[in-house]
């Protein structure tokens, strides 16, 4: 049986229409910055897990160089979340301003050599920021960075959905399958651009800040400005 109808016709038009659209440019655009930082520096720009763990093999096998450009770039995106955060603050919550600041960092982030450590650590900062600006979808809170959160509970609703169908229903308006859906298959496809935009352009990065520009033009239309 279709998911749909168990949808309000407001309630799926703005899902569809809105959300999954920003989530889609969202995640394509993470996707796209860890691809980037992972070829050019062998570190992931948003994935901090895999950093950390990176992190403790170089400090193991007493690679300190490795080490330390593995604990900058955890760093940075923690400079990164502390920006968003402030500005956030500064203006009572408007989301635009930290996409915008995430837009400069991508973008400073494409004229400067690929390999270098401040490349990968702005673009690191950069996710960072993300991962605080953009948080709910409706009333639905996902991350658009990582997406092992958003596995966890796309396989959890789809078990529910085998053996409890009737309350996977209902949840479904919570839940938001589709949209973990999207998340997640945008996040590989913005890797997959990646690939071929690093094979193309000196500048793939220009991608990346041009959806994020996208989001941050939406996001100011739909935000009150008074």
């Amino acid at each position: 049986m279709s998911l749909r109808p168990r949808l309000r016709p407001r309630q799926w038009s703005a899902l569809v229409l809105d959300d999954l659209f920003v989530a889609g440019l969202l995640c394509g655009a993470a996707g796209f910055a860890d691809a980037v930082g992972y070829v050019n520096s062998g570190v992931f720009a948003a994935n901090m897990t895999g950093n950390t763990v990176l992190a403790g093999i170089a400090i193991a096998e007493r690679h300190w160089d490795v080490a330390w450009q593995r604990g900058m770039t955890l760093a940075a995106f923690c400079v990164g979340v502390v920006i968003a955060s402030f500005l956030l603050r500064l203006f009572g919550e408007r989301r635009a301003w930290p996409l915008i600041g995430e837009v400069a960092f991508i973008l400073a982030a494409a004229f400067i050599e690929p390999t270098a450590s401040l490349a990968i650590a702005l673009i690191a900062a950069a996710m960072g920021m993300q991962a605080v600006s953009v948080t709910r979808f409706r009333s639905v809170v996902a991350s658009t960075v990582v997406v092992t959160t958003t596995m966890t509970r796309l396989a959890e609703f789809c078990t529910h959905w085998l053996i409890a169908r009737p309350q996977a229903r209902a949840a479904v308006v919570k839940t938001a399958p589709a949209l973990l859906v999207v998340i997640w298959v945008c996040y590989g496809l913005g890797a997959l651009a990646a690939a071929f935009a690093m094979a193309l352009t000196s500048r793939p990065l220009f991608f990346p800040a041009a959806m994020l520009a996208l989001v941050a033009a939406l996001t100011i239309f739909k935000e009150p400005t008074g």
